[in-house]
């Protein structure tokens, strides 16, 4: 391997860190960079060594995914959502000035372009699709507790003055193991996959003299 692959694999694995909090970890841990370039370079090694001896082996089964997605299938489950539109506004007078149009008929979508402050008023306000922790309090109480159609009151913010319009609603629900079968695909090949390495290992062990550090194969985890 090379150096700009052990400073890639370095890069994606301190990316997630606060800034100067890897470094913290390193000196808390009593580990040196050069332990931890070495280490890198080893990962580097298995992977080219998974990538060119043990993939090309692997095959997944469709009883495997759909056995993976029972296994695991609270996973895909998705919460109860809403789809709303708004329109925001800075003042109470002005919010209830707007409910009174909608009661009269006036076009929500439309006050929603000319009078909202949100983001969203190009779209006519709409929200989209949203989970109740998704939104501030006082828009997801109102949200969850209308039916499809329904306008709110003027609801009170940090941001403003809201009037809420549901729109449409999904019921809590698994994802279908067809929108997830690449995912669970993957997750299968690398499970066989590190079972396949561990079996190679041991095979190159009993045919040779290699040594090798069996706590840390078993602690892997393949890409």
């Amino acid at each position: 391997m090379t150096d700009p692959e052990i400073d890639a694999r370095l890069a994606a694995v301190t990316a997630d860190y606060p800034e100067g909090e890897f470094e913290k970890t390193m000196k808390e841990s009593g580990r040196s960079h050069a332990a931890l370039r070495a280490q890198a370079a080893y990962l580097i090694l298995v992977d080219k060594l998974i990538e060119r001896v043990i993939d090309p082996s692997v095959a997944v089964h469709p009883s495997e995914i759909e056995a993976e997605y029972q296994l695991g299938i609270d996973r895909f489950k998705e919460a109860e959502k809403v789809r709303a539109s708004q329109i925001l506004v800075d003042t109470e007078t002005e919010a209830e000035g707007i409910v009174m149009q909608l009661y009269s008929g006036a076009d929500f979508a439309e006050l929603a372009r000319t009078r909202s402050k949100a983001p969203e008023a190009r779209k006519g306000g709409d929200l989209g699709f949203f989970a109740e922790d998704e939104m501030p309090e006082v828009i997801a109480d109102a949200a969850f507790s209308m039916a499809v159609g329904q306008t709110s009151g003027v609801l009170k913010s940090p941001f403003g003055y809201h009037i809420l319009r549901v729109t449409d609603r999904r019921a809590e629900h698994f994802v279908p193991v067809e929108s997830v079968r690449g995912q669970l695909e993957k997750e299968v090949r690398r499970k066989k996959a590190q079972a396949m390495f561990t079996s190679y290992l041991e095979k190159l062990r009993a045919a040779s003299d290699v040594r090798y550090n069996q706590d840390l194969i078993m602690s892997m985890e393949l890409p």
